[in-house]
């Protein structure tokens, strides 16, 4: 069996596709990040939940199918 790789995902800021993030520390914090570069915070599980969503729409189109 080969296999092929078809790229790797990434988490960008959302406003100016900074790379580099904080995390928060405390419990009720532990979802937010901060971009080091803006200092824009935003919801990590929001933002793998986008990318999860991509991923299945591009799986679905390179397989020909829709998936559920």
């Amino acid at each position: 069996m080969s296999m092929t790789k078809i790229g790797t995902a990434g988490i960008k800021c959302p406003k100016c596709g900074g790379n580099q993030f904080l995390q928060g520390n405390t419990p009720e914090m532990e979802d937010q990040i901060s971009c080091i570069s803006c200092g824009n915070f935003f919801s990590l599980q929001l933002e793998i939940d986008k990318m999860a969503k991509a991923f299945k729409i591009r799986t679905a189109e390179i397989l020909g199918k829709e998936l559920d």
